[in-house]
């Protein structure tokens, strides 16, 4: 009689451990259905290394804690651009910027900055240490005159033009027109006969032009490249802008 009822309740444990079992599985198989918050567009998040590149797929080994797919808020669309270190202390949040989309060669839309990374980014820094760039996010406001197209995907390549500043009545010159000589800046101007360099005062500047304060006026012939020699270059003429 003793050693049956040691063989129940030997059979009772096994009996609850296979039932403590099939609880944990089927808590499991319930997290394992994923549901999304919200219908829109799904993402699947790839995991980056130096070394691979693994998208998510099935019967993809996964970790916890690992992302497996994105849901982007298709409502609000942003770009994300790197800012020289040489600029970056110019560019501050809400500032308002031109978004040009390269799928949308014709149209441009009105964006505004609303993040600056406070560090370079390390994988810009990884390939060329040189380099120190700052990953800025500029949001596109949501304009209902001139409204995003509702196809446009995510990860589709763009530029934002941030404007630092509005400058009007000023003298400009091509960039390349100024140089730096003896600690100070210059240019190399035709007055009349006389051709050389005179002094000038720079204000602002973008990729293409740069503000002149003082030391040049209206009409003066600028050479377009400072010459490393003093002898006669084509010139452009400092002009309003």
């Amino acid at each position: 009689m003793g050693s049956h009822q040691s063989v129940v309740r030997r059979r009772e444990g096994a009996l609850e451990e296979q039932q403590l079992r099939l609880e944990r599985y089927e808590e499991q198989l319930t997290k394992a259905t994923i549901r999304a918050p919200q219908d829109g567009l799904v993402i699947y998040s790839a995991s980056t290394s130096s070394r691979s590149s693994v998208l998510i797929e099935k019967g993809a080994q996964l970790r916890s804690g690992q992302d497996i797919i994105q849901l982007p808020d298709m409502s609000q669309m942003m770009v994300e651009i790197k800012i020289h270190e040489s600029r970056v202390r110019q560019v501050k949040p809400g500032m308002e910027a031109i978004v040009r989309i390269d799928s949308l060669p014709d149209r441009q839309f009105r964006g505004t900055v609303k993040k600056i990374a406070p560090l370079p980014d390390t994988r810009s820094r990884y390939y060329e240490p040189d380099l120190k760039v700052y990953n800025a996010e500029v949001w596109i406001e949501n304009d209902p005159d001139n409204p995003l197209p509702g196809d446009l995907k995510p990860g589709v390549s763009a530029v934002a033009e941030i404007i630092i500043e509005n400058l009007a009545g000023v003298m400009t010159v091509p960039i390349q027109c100024v140089a730096t000589r003896r600690g100070r800046t210059h240019c190399y101007v035709r007055r009349g006969e006389q051709v050389g360099w005179v002094p000038v005062d720079v204000g602002l500047s973008n990729d293409t032009t740069v503000e002149i304060k003082g030391g040049l006026k209206a009409g003066d012939q600028v050479a377009l490249a400072p010459p490393a020699e003093d002898e006669g270059k084509p010139a452009t003429a400092a002009k309003p802008h």
